[in-house]
């Protein structure tokens, strides 16, 4: 019994990482637009994302793709923890099963790109499900300043006075880079 575990785990934990490997190859990780849910208005998702990275990791070489914070909890360019994760994974099941530490490359699975894409895809999916998880958040519109604060907080972010900060920087940043799209 213990001969076939100690040949089977490395042979099914590579064939998992082919599997991600080839859905990152193979499709448009993010989601578009058209798939969010109607009730997200923010105007300019890819101007958001950009900000929040700058503000979690601007400084960071590689922009941030090997960033570790908040005593290890936090990972890669958008500083994703394991618990926002697991709730975006209720929204798209092909997130199950990820680690926060894929995001941060300690694990080596990933290139700096794959990285980055998987980790906005663990952003959309997150901000889907935050905004459709019972009939008061599918009743809400869903602004730049809601999610980015989402992003800050987790899902009740948008109301907690402590993400206002948070957002007050991204929304200097989205200013700059995208003044028509707040």
């Amino acid at each position: 019994m213990k001969r076939g575990f100690y040949y089977a785990a490395p042979i099914v934990a590579l064939a998992l990482f082919i599997i991600i490997l080839t859905y990152l190859d193979s499709s448009n990780v993010r989601l578009s637009s058209g798939e969010f849910p109607p009730n997200i208005i923010c105007k300019n998702i890819d101007c958001l994302l950009k900000c929040i990275r700058q503000v979690e990791t601007g400084g960071e070489p590689n922009g941030g793709a090997d960033a570790v914070g908040d005593k290890g909890r936090s990972h890669g360019h958008y500083q994703i923890q394991q618990g926002t994760i697991d709730y975006a994974s209720k929204y798209d099941s092909f997130l199950s099963g990820v680690k926060a530490t894929d995001l941060s490359g300690t694990t080596g699975k990933l290139t700096p790109d794959e990285r980055k894409a998987l980790s906005e895809k663990i952003m959309n999916a997150n901000w889907a499900q935050v905004a459709t998880a019972n009939s008061d958040r599918r009743e809400k519109n869903w602004l730049c300043e809601d999610l980015a604060r989402v992003h800050n907080g987790g899902p009740r972010g948008h109301t907690k006075d402590s993400t206002k900060p948070y957002w007050d920087k991204v929304k200097d940043c989205m200013q700059k880079e995208c003044p028509n799209d707040i």
